[in-house]
């Protein structure tokens, strides 16, 4: 039914969230990093990115303001599984 597709659909993407938002983190991180003029904001790579952010932050800064971007992705995937499955059904 098109309920469970919704449930379906909204646990895979909350599993794919959880497992994708620390990468994005330090992508941003790098990114603005690259930009900044401040020599304490840069980083020197990836690596070097992780690590700081673990020494300076903690692991929970790899999460930090992810609730927002939880609910905004659960539910549109949600809604467009289940949407399809409508629609394949029609």
């Amino acid at each position: 039914t098109a309920a469970e597709v919704f449930v379906a659909g909204a646990l895979a993407k909350m599993a794919a969230t959880l497992l994708t938002y620390p990468v994005l983190l330090v992508k941003s991180r790098l990114q603005a990093s690259s930009k900044s003029d401040d020599s304490a904001m840069r980083y020197d790579g990836t690596i070097d990115a992780l690590r700081r952010i673990v020494r300076e932050e903690g692991y929970g800064a790899f999460y930090r303001g992810m609730g927002t971007k939880m609910t905004q992705t659960v539910f549109a995937s949600a809604l467009m599984f289940a949407a399809k499955e409508e629609i394949v059904k029609a």
